[in-house]
């Protein structure tokens, strides 16, 4: 945790929302959980939106908003063959946000995949973090780096 509250005070133009909203089913409880971070504040260049599929996997979405990055990243790391949680997570976006998740291109970044079928929470932290500092994912990263 204490890692997380650093991490966050240096990207200060960054929010986090808690994935708690998607234990809730009715969606004013769930936009109530969002908004309670004021995640869409105007000085906040970047959202990071985890999302809990199917109450067994973990994937995200990121709100950038940075000119040169403008758009939605969809990100699962589980990536198999069969995986249906890109085809659950896109519609995420703009179910819960509306205007704003139809207005920005979504993209899937397919550049990682995680190494097991249990990591794929650690991996979307892992993914965000290098998401924010710029750098590539590797193509399979080793159960020790998760």
């Amino acid at each position: 945790m204490g890692h997380g509250i650093a991490w966050l005070r240096e990207h200060v133009d960054v929010s986090v929302i808690n994935p708690i909203f998607s234990r809730f089913h009715n969606r004013d409880a769930q936009l109530r959980a969002i908004n309670a971070g004021n995640p869409f504040k105007e000085t906040n260049e970047i959202i990071l939106l985890p999302l809990h599929v199917d109450n067994n996997h973990w994937c995200g979405a990121v709100f950038d908003y940075r000119p040169e990055h403008r758009g939605i990243v969809l990100f699962d790391l589980l990536q198999a063959t069969k995986s249906k949680y890109y085809n659950e997570c896109e519609p995420q976006p703009k179910n819960l946000f509306g205007e704003i998740g139809t207005l920005m291109h979504i993209k899937r970044d397919t550049s990682s995949r995680q190494p097991d079928v249990s990591s794929c929470g650690a991996a979307a932290l892992m993914f965000s973090e290098y998401y924010l500092n710029g750098i590539p994912m590797p193509a399979k990263p080793s159960p020790a780096v998760i």
